[in-house]
């Protein structure tokens, strides 16, 4: 039994390894190489972690104009503010688009290969989990024998 154990904990920590990888690593690989984040530009560019960190800027910002916006009283101003927090995804949505439009076939790549990787991680991580589930199993079984025997 300990040895289908320890078998089994190889493969569940190797298949997590994979699934980190194919998950993580690959996308991250790809969008380093093709934005040549390790290599020096020569000129300025507004990278996909640009977009990101404007993308949680904008959310952030939100989230407190609503809080304001509620503790406001009715009237046509919190109206006019209200309408104006319902377009801020529409604008965020436009900057995206414009700064897309000049790299829509690199960001194609990246979310095709991305998409792929995913796809073989979803693998790793479904064998991963089974694994953790067989060795919680066992364990669950050992320590009942182990209370039964022991007493």
């Amino acid at each position: 039994m300990d040895n289908i154990f320890k078998s089994k904990q190889f493969w569940r920590y190797g298949t997590y390894l994979l699934y980190i990888f194919c998950a993580l690593v690959v996308p991250v690989i790809i969008i380093a190489e093709k934005y040549g984040i390790f290599y020096k530009a020569s000129q300025l560019r507004f990278t996909g972690w640009g977009i990101i960190i404007l993308i949680i800027t904008l959310f952030f910002i939100r989230k407190e104009i609503v809080k304001t916006i509620n503790s406001m009283q009715a009237g046509l101003f919190k109206g006019i503010l209200q309408g104006i927090i319902h377009m801020i995804p529409l604008a965020l949505l436009n900057v995206v688009l414009l700064f897309a439009k000049a790299e829509i076939n690199t960001i194609q790549y990246i979310v095709v290969w991305s998409t792929v990787s995913n796809v073989i991680a979803c693998i790793f991580e479904a064998i991963h989990q089974k694994l953790l589930f067989e060795i919680n199993t066992d364990r669950q079984a050992t320590a009942l024998a182990d209370r039964i025997n022991g007493g």
